[in-house]
């Protein structure tokens, strides 16, 4: 479950990325900059019309774990 994850490694780094977080998801949704993997990975409808509806159902699944990340904190 993606509420576990986060709890274990959510702010992890990943090694030798000069920063990268392992899970951006979250790290983005913190700061309020999270737009989406969509727009993260600069996929376009227009483009990859069955990535883009996959990632925004991701992204409303993720949404809700978000949630209750944030009443657990």
């Amino acid at each position: 479950m993606v509420l576990d994850v986060w709890f274990q490694e959510g702010i992890d780094i990943i090694d030798g990325s000069g920063g990268v977080p392992v899970h951006p998801e979250l790290i983005y949704r913190l700061s309020g900059e999270w737009r989406g993997w969509n727009h993260f990975l600069e996929v376009l409808p227009e483009n990859n019309p069955l990535e883009y509806e996959l990632n925004k159902e991701k992204d409303h699944l993720e949404e809700l774990a978000f949630l209750k990340y944030k009443a657990r904190n």
